[in-house]
């Protein structure tokens, strides 16, 4: 396994939980970063990859980019 720190306690903004950014929210995680995911399109809320992420990080927004994230 690789050891890596330079991610940990870092916040991390991840855009989109498509495929890619479902691979990414689980990598980022292995290392202990603080994951805040967000998602534009209203249609992918509840959608597998979504469902999956929040495993990871509750901080997940889907309709738009706020500026909180």
């Amino acid at each position: 396994m690789i050891e890596y720190e330079g991610f940990q306690a870092k916040k991390v903004l991840v855009l989109g939980i498509s495929v890619t950014g479902l691979g990414t929210v689980k990598f980022l995680s292995k290392f202990g970063a603080n994951i805040f995911v967000s998602e534009f399109d209203e249609k992918k809320k509840d959608s597998k990859e979504h469902i999956e992420i929040k495993k990871y990080t509750e901080n997940v927004e889907v309709g738009g980019h706020s500026e909180e994230f």
